[in-house]
């Protein structure tokens, strides 16, 4: 048994089924077997003769925008410390 897809006359797949050599597609559909490896597929997806192809993929993911370099006083903060403890590290 393996996994099958039907497609109609313009190459959208109608559904998904298990296949073996004694399977008939029904009539009006063309049984396409896939490779055991292949997921992911539903009904609605296109055969453009060669692969399959979602009609409505996924968006891209807006890129995330590089933070505002941080300025000195901030880079303190982070760290924890104020001029003032800074200073006194330092002796001045």
């Amino acid at each position: 048994m393996e996994k099958a897809v039907l497609i109609n006359s313009e190459n959208v797949v109608v559904n998904l089924i298990v296949w073996d050599e004694t399977c008939v597609a029904p009539e009006g559909t063309t049984a396409i077997v896939l490779d055991p490896d292949v997921s992911g597929l539903t009904a609605g997806w296109i055969w453009d003769g060669t692969n399959f192809i979602n009609p409505n993929p996924p968006p891209e993911p807006e890129p995330i925008p590089e933070p505002e370099p941080l300025t000195p006083q901030e880079k303190l903060e982070t760290a924890g410390l104020t001029v003032e403890e800074l200073k006194a590290l330092l002796g001045l």
